[in-house]
């Protein structure tokens, strides 16, 4: 069997908020039996740290304060922010108006770029985020691009928020997705956008299954065995 390096053990997923990145990206981590990183949680953090300690999201150096004093761990459990699991509370409504306006610092991105790039020099890794084949493991042989139309990415969003969504409606958690993708595609620092060798993969119409085979067949054409 070939020797692999660090390198070629990564896998970096990427896409638009809702497009199913993150189920494939664990469902492949499971299959493979590598360390999953959501990086997206990351910046989740900071945003939700913030908001508890009162650091408006224009407040730069604030923030960057805060991306560096935070304790960022990856374990079999997933990651763990400042030896606490990761949990829903990333994910509250008012986490969500913010993320993207914090996650624009590029001193904010810089800090925790640095930490990925840290935690998956350990070895191998399945990350996912909206920078990981750009800019965060710019050098990871497998590359995948996950998108799906904005109306399945909607009622996505209902079924892992259905409250939140409900009191909005449908329309409205379109509208906030394509607000979000466009923050942060046109943001000057690491903008959300597809590496030109990521793999696309549309999840539109097809079972989380269904879609980790299509991610599997992918990866092992590239590496052409199991590195493993």
């Amino acid at each position: 069997m070939r020797v692999m390096s660090k390198s070629s053990l990564q896998i970096a997923i990427d896409g638009p908020a809702a497009s199913g990145k993150s189920t494939l990206g664990r469902a492949i981590a499971e299959e493979l039996r590598f360390p999953f990183l959501d990086t997206g949680q990351m910046y989740r953090a900071v945003t939700r740290k913030s908001l508890l300690e009162g650091v408006k999201a224009d407040e730069t150096e604030g923030l960057q304060h805060i991306a560096e004093s935070t304790r960022f761990e990856l374990g079999p459990a997933g990651l763990t922010v400042d030896g606490t699991a990761a949990g829903p509370e990333l994910h509250l409504p008012d986490v969500d108006a913010t993320v993207s306006e914090v996650s624009a610092h590029p001193e904010v991105r810089q800090v925790l770029v640095r930490i990925q790039r840290e935690l998956a020099d350990e070895g191998r890794i399945v990350m996912v985020g909206r920078d990981i084949g750009t800019t965060g493991l710019p050098d990871a042989p497998v590359k995948l691009w996950i998108t799906a139309s904005d109306e399945e990415r909607a009622r996505r969003r209902m079924r892992d928020q259905p409250e939140e969504v409900a009191r909005q409606g449908q329309a409205a958690a379109v509208a906030r997705l394509s607000t979000r993708d466009r923050y942060d595609s046109t943001r000057a620092h690491s903008p959300l956008q597809r590496a030109p060798d990521a793999i696309l993969i549309d999840t539109d119409g097809r079972s989380p299954r269904q879609v980790l085979d299509v991610a599997l067949a992918e990866i092992y054409a590239v590496w052409s065995e199991r590195p493993f």
